[in-house]
């Protein structure tokens, strides 16, 4: 975790006395063109020890929103993106601002059975599906999109081992990466995969038109075995989502 933190630290700090970060603006450079924001890099949210993580390809940002100025410290900066779910959803927030994607979360891990996400507040729940749960960016730096091709693979490697030294730091329950071309993101490290293909079952008891997938991959990283699923149909609108993540329950044992 050491590792991943002091890379976190030192970009945090270019942020505040040079207004920019060295890494995004490396990638800009090797991309040919300005593609990542080399401001305010989003490298986490929740808890870093926690047992459900998620790994984002990067934060959705469109050019307009580039160069940000830098939080106070480093130390609210972790603090904020730590408690961020607290701080929007808690008893001290105005519980206004209710995110349909963490409220898609919360159906979708549920299931699974590895955070407290059965609250009669519905706040509670959407503080917990953010803040108990480990959110990790593969790229920190923002982008109005993301075509992982652009980026040289000697750069993407370097990001995976980041995030691949965090999510091994401790113990984990489950880890989910969010899209299909993880698969071929984490192919260096992958040692096993299956392709498990389904349909699932709506609310209305029948079964979807559409067959939907899960890979399950072991990886190894530096002597450590992990197993991890790339789950690339999360995002489809209007999917049954807790179908989904009961899939993926039954998917857990190895």
């Amino acid at each position: 975790m050491e590792k991943y933190l002091e890379f976190l630290k030192n970009n945090y700090t270019e942020w505040i006395y040079n207004g920019e970060c060295q890494s995004a603006i490396k990638l800009n450079q090797t991309i040919g063109e300005v593609y990542f924001d080399t401001a305010n890099p989003h490298f986490f949210t929740g808890n870093l020890n926690a047992k459900i993580v998620m790994v984002q390809l990067n934060p959705k940002r469109e050019k307009k929103d580039f160069s940000q100025k830098a939080m106070a410290s480093h130390d609210y900066y972790l603090d904020f993106y730590s408690n961020y779910g607290r701080y929007i959803y808690g008893e001290d927030s105005k519980r206004e601002f209710k995110s349909k994607f963490d409220q898609k979360l919360i159906r979708f891990l549920r299931p699974l059975e590895l955070i407290d996400l059965n609250s009669i507040d519905v706040f509670k729940n959407l503080e917990n599906v953010v803040d108990k749960k480990l959110q990790i960016e593969l790229i920190p730096f923002g982008s109005s999109n993301f075509d992982y091709l652009k980026i040289p693979k000697f750069e993407l490697d370097k990001y995976i081992e980041l995030i691949l030294s965090l999510i091994t730091a401790v113990e984990r329950g489950c880890v989910i990466f969010g899209g299909r071309v993880f698969s071929q993101i984490l192919s260096p490290f992958i040692v096993h995969k299956e392709l498990h293909r389904f349909k699932l079952k709506k609310i209305n008891g029948e079964l979807t038109k559409n067959e939907y997938e899960i890979e399950k991959l072991s990886l190894s990283y530096e002597g450590k075995s992990i197993n991890v699923f790339v789950a690339p149909h999360f995002a489809i609108q209007g999917m049954p989502v807790e179908a989904y993540g009961r899939k993926l329950k039954e998917l857990m044992s190895y």
